[in-house]
């Protein structure tokens, strides 16, 4: 019923001797909330057991309970597919950047956005978010977001230098450098502009209103765009700048 709280949920699975991977979602609204919670794997004997004694503890009839089981290998099946995907999506994006523009820009690129999935796992480690299926589609989001930025500070980048080896009195920095101060506010605004709603998601639908199922992917969404930005500026640039400088035809 809706009169049940999380905390009620916790208690009653919690004296029912039961080990939770979390506390208690609320998910939904008015007639159709629904409290999840997700428990260790229990045996067909156990699994009736603990029914009877939450239901009995949170007023309920056991039929009230619903239970989906998980198995580990499900899991582990998610994760290699999800690296498998990630590792070719890296591939193929060192390939285009590439052909597009330098290798070098390729390595920067990639750092930058191995920088993104480092930071977005600190935080998700620091908070103790769970990984859904949610965070997976965030994360290739916030990639694509931060690629995205990336190319476009690197087409300003090729189009500043592009004059350099001709005699251009340019330095290779000075002109990526040119290149970030050109795109900067671009990408502030861009970057503010798509902030907002997902901060709406974060903050008001799962923080306000308790919707559990959105924080997933707002989370991700909130830290991978702010990252991807900053990463594209501050990291993937002057990582190329390093490299190419390293270039007797650029000394």
């Amino acid at each position: 019923g809706t009169k049940i709280t999380t905390a009620d949920v916790n208690s009653a699975f919690s004296s029912a001797g039961v080990k939770t991977s979390g506390p208690a979602q609320r998910v939904g609204s008015g007639s159709t909330t629904q409290i999840v919670i997700k428990a260790e794997s229990l045996n067909p004997t156990q699994h009736q057991d603990v029914t009877a004694k939450v239901s009995k503890q949170l007023g309920l009839q056991p039929r009230d309970i619903t239970t989906n089981s998980v198995s580990s290998s499900w899991g582990h099946d998610i994760t290699v597919k999800a690296i498998e995907g990630l590792i070719v999506f890296l591939i193929v994006v060192s390939i285009y950047i590439s052909i597009r523009f330098q290798w070098r820009m390729a390595v920067g690129g990639i750092l930058a956005l191995l920088h993104d999935l480092i930071v977005a796992a600190g935080i998700y480690s620091i908070v103790g978010f769970e990984v859904t299926p949610s965070t997976v589609v965030g994360l290739l989001t916030i990639l694509g977001f931060s690629l995205y930025d990336t190319v476009v500070v690197y087409d300003k980048v090729a189009e500043n230098s592009k004059d350099l080896l001709a005699g251009s009195r340019m330095t290779y920095s000075d002109a990526a450098n040119l290149a970030v101060n050109q795109t900067l506010m671009r990408s502030i605004n861009t970057s503010l502009i798509a902030l907002l709603p997902v901060a709406g998601l974060l903050f008001v639908g799962a923080g306000v209103l308790g919707v559990g199922t959105i924080k997933d992917l707002a989370l991700i969404l909130f830290v991978g765009l702010a990252s991807g930005a900053y990463s594209s500026l501050f990291l993937a640039t002057p990582i190329v700048v390093d490299l190419t400088e390293i270039d007797p035809a650029y000394i």
